[in-house]
């Protein structure tokens, strides 16, 4: 049995070099002579710069507000500000209609630029169709067996 060169308990040696009883004593023994200087730098770390907060005017509502002086770049006093005058989604999105937004998707499902997002989906060929996941695979067995039995024209 050897003694571990970092806490000093007793192992078998059989870890890395056998000089030590697990990866967190080599580790550990690798900066324990710098372990205070480290301490000193992660904790200045997260007590921040040393900085009060600072108070800003935001570019969109010129509104006043407060930041922590990490983030003094920060140019909007929320994300709805920033959206407004970056043109967000929601502004470029009520500009069409959703009639546009149906020939939009269409062209690019069409292309193959666009697919079915949402996780990951096996994917069937029933008669003739592509389908995504059991439950259109499903879906799609009962409307063909409906149509089968004249309970409707066609799906």
């Amino acid at each position: 049995m050897v003694n571990c060169e970092n806490c000093g308990n007793e192992h078998n040696g059989e870890y890395g070099s056998g000089r030590f009883c697990s990866i967190k004593c080599a580790r550990g023994f690798s900066t324990k002579v710098d372990r205070s200087l480290i301490n000193k730098k992660i904790s200045a770390k997260l007590k921040g710069s040393g900085h009060s907060n600072i108070k800003l005017i935001c570019k969109e509502c010129n509104k006043e507000f407060s930041i922590d002086w990490n983030k003094r770049n920060q140019q909007y006093c929320s994300r709805s500000c920033a959206g407004k005058l970056k043109g967000d989604w929601n502004r470029a999105h009520s500009r069409l209609s959703s009639e546009d937004w149906s020939i939009i998707n269409k062209k690019s499902y069409s292309d193959g630029r666009n697919t079915v997002g949402g996780g990951i989906t096996k994917w069937y060929i029933y008669n003739g169709i592509k389908l995504q996941g059991t439950y259109e695979l499903r879906t799609s067995k009962i409307l063909e067996y409906w149509k089968v039995k004249k309970i409707i024209h066609n799906w």
